[in-house]
């Protein structure tokens, strides 16, 4: 998992600007790392993982509820971004997700 921590690294270094981390190639490149990583993951491991990405949804909403009516901006590593969006599609009468290119 260290070797797959440390091609995201240097795939994240090389595409160091906003549209490239944001495009088709990366997102291509940062899907594949991120799969293969979770093909390795002990299942403590993925139960700490969907803990985890339950405790970002609830800070996130308590954002969006302490902060009624302003953009909340949430900035997530890819891997997280898959698991985050559908958790926060079930919160579609708080907010509303914009894609970054949309903005």
């Amino acid at each position: 998992m260290q070797t797959f921590g440390r091609l995201l690294r240097w795939g994240q270094l090389h595409a160091n600007d906003v549209q490239t981390v944001n495009g088709p190639w990366f997102g291509a490149f940062c899907h594949t790392v991120c799969w293969l990583t979770e093909m390795f993951w002990t299942p403590e491991d993925r139960a700490s993982w969907e803990k985890q990405n339950q405790e970002l949804v609830e800070n996130i909403v308590h954002a969006v509820q302490r902060d009624s009516g302003r953009r909340v901006l949430v900035a997530v590593q890819c891997q997280r971004l898959h698991r985050l969006i559908p958790l926060l599609h079930a919160r579609d009468n708080l907010l509303k997700i914009v894609a970054y290119q949309i903005l």
